[in-house]
């Protein structure tokens, strides 16, 4: 009993020594430097952007983009981009699959 009552001691001072009672002071949030650095002869656009996390990336042979999220966006979990007008950004979105996760992959595509 007094081994048990040592112990319950020892655990309220750590608890207690534990918490702290100063105010945190707030954190500031500070710019992030998003540029990219390309080689030579490369260049980069925006193809699609909010559709959520995504995870994997396929690509089938007509220029489609399968992209596998991360989590469930609007019921889907696989999104399907297409340029339709080839200039460069996803005209079309579509999707399936109610699920996340990830991996991906185009059988015979």
């Amino acid at each position: 009993m007094k081994y048990f009552i040592s112990s319950l001691l020892i655990l309220i001072v750590a608890v207690t020594v534990s918490c702290n009672n100063e105010k945190q002071q707030a954190v500031q949030a500070t710019s992030v430097d998003t540029t990219i650095t390309l080689p030579v002869g490369f260049s980069a656009s925006v193809f699609a952007d909010t559709l959520g996390s995504a995870r994997n990336i396929a690509f089938n042979s007509n220029g489609d983009i399968f992209v596998k999220l991360g989590g469930i966006k609007n019921g889907r979990g696989i999104l399907r981009l297409r340029d339709t007008n080839n200039d460069g950004v996803a005209d079309n979105i579509s999707g399936f699959g109610n699920y996340g996760g990830t991996g991906i992959a185009i059988k015979n595509g």
